[in-house]
């Protein structure tokens, strides 16, 4: 069954994705099916067309389902009267050569108890078919916390078979219904990290209440956004911005003339550049970086024009304080190693800077991820000092058991930040 999540299967919608896993999950063992499109239709509660759209439009066509008629006691056991109905038998193989196809990679199995439960068992859960199969899904590719970050919508879509306006219809319904947490928006921003998917936080505890384990405890700390990623990156971009508009303006003047006036402003203009490498560069970044434009990247990045990309890079530095957290906590971890691999994930991320030559863009490719390390690792530090809940769970870790930590940023500015911690059991 989790196969048939994590494939998209072209030319279905949601509903008639939810009836082939449903009927895969009970006629792969019987090798074929033998009901009729209206006793199909009755036993599954839904239309005749939806049947014969996944029976015929589908199975048939693509020689998983062979159609044939009469001699039914193989299958069926008895033979019918009257005219002789049509029965499918199953092919197996080419089932499998169907689910090589069409496979968005992510997906996991931790969550396999909850989704046979949600989609195959009749269940109160007050989730319409389109609802169950779009729930299943996130459960797929969720992590340990619940957090499902890198499913992009367009994946989403086509695992579900819904466009786009019925796909956000059907996520405010499950928010509505509790089933979901929070959900972020994605974006792209070439200059800072290019493409980022959205993200949502599913409400493991109502999830796990409905539908019975799956999930260790996680704990949700709603921490005070003041001082925290959030305003900490648009006072950035904010300072950034206003230093390189005084600088564009001394610039200009400068051209017409020269005076004692031009160069307080250009003392200022150092002055202020300055104090935000006081406040923005991080303790501990070493300076062998050979010559490198430190200036010009905050330039680049973080200037006014970029502003309205400030989420984004929210998003994934807070991303980054969270894996920082969930491997100073892990057993057995090497420090040096991990925090090696980080910065290389950094390196990746920001490697997009454009620059005038490859041995440039390495150097400020590697500038620029050891300050976001940096600054990762002072977020870090900084909420796990905030998180009462996540210094008890420290506290009273035992022996095998890591800790998981996800930082999820406010939506807006007057949203707070959310601390998902939850113990796992180490592998």
């Amino acid at each position: 069954m989790l196969r048939f999540l994590c494939n998209s299967v072209e030319g279905l919608r949601v509903e008639q994705k939810w009836l082939l896993i449903r009927l895969m999950n009970t006629y792969v063992k019987r090798g074929a099916i033998r009901e009729s499109t209206s006793e199909l239709a009755k036993t599954y509660s839904v239309s005749s067309y939806v049947v014969r759209a996944v029976v015929n439009g589908f199975l048939v066509r693509r020689g998983i389902l062979t159609p044939e008629r009469g001699d039914l006691d193989k299958f069926a056991g008895q033979q019918r009267r009257g005219r002789p109905q049509v029965h499918y038998k199953l092919d197996t193989k080419q089932l499998e050569e169907e689910l090589k196809a069409g496979v968005v990679a992510g997906g996991g199995a931790r969550s396999e108890q909850l989704i046979s439960k949600l989609l195959l068992e009749e269940l109160d859960l007050g989730l319409s078919k389109a609802q169950q199969l779009l729930l299943a899904v996130l459960l797929v590719y969720a992590n340990e916390l619940g957090v499902v970050q890198q499913l992009g919508q367009a994946n989403l879509k086509r695992l579900v078979g819904m466009g786009g306006t019925q796909l956000a219809a059907q996520i405010k319904q499950l928010v509505d219904k509790g089933y979901i947490l929070r959900v972020l928006p994605g974006g792209v921003s070439a200059k800072i990290f290019g493409r980022q998917q959205s993200l949502y936080v599913l409400n493991v505890k109502t999830i796990t209440e409905k539908l019975g384990g799956g999930y260790r405890e996680v704990q949700v700390s709603k921490l005070p956004s003041d001082s925290f990623a959030q305003k900490w990156i648009e006072g950035l971009y904010l300072k950034v911005g206003r230093v390189c508009d005084s600088e564009k303006m001394y610039e200009r003047e400068a051209e017409l003339n020269e005076s004692n006036e031009q160069s307080v402003r250009r003392k200022g203009v150092e002055d202020a550049w300055l104090r935000i490498f006081d406040s923005y560069y991080p303790l501990g970044v070493d300076t062998e970086l050979g010559e490198v434009d430190i200036r010009g990247l905050f330039r680049q990045l973080f200037a006014r024009d970029m502003y309205s990309h400030r989420k984004l890079f929210v998003r994934k530095l807070v991303g980054y304080a969270s894996l920082y957290m969930s491997k100073s906590y892990s057993e057995g971890m090497d420090a040096n190693q991990w925090q090696d691999t980080l910065l290389e994930d950094i390196k990746a991320d920001v490697c997009g800077v454009k620059a005038t030559s490859k041995e440039k863009e390495s150097r400020e490719c590697v500038a620029l991820a050891k300050i976001i390390l940096g600054w990762a690792k002072n977020l870090a530090f900084d909420y796990g000092l905030r998180s009462k809940k996540l210094q008890e769970l420290v506290g009273e870790k035992e022996e095998g058991v890591n800790i998981a930590v996800a930082v999820v940023p406010g939506e807006r500015q007057a949203d707070a930040d959310w601390l998902l911690v939850s113990s796992v059991s180490k592998v």
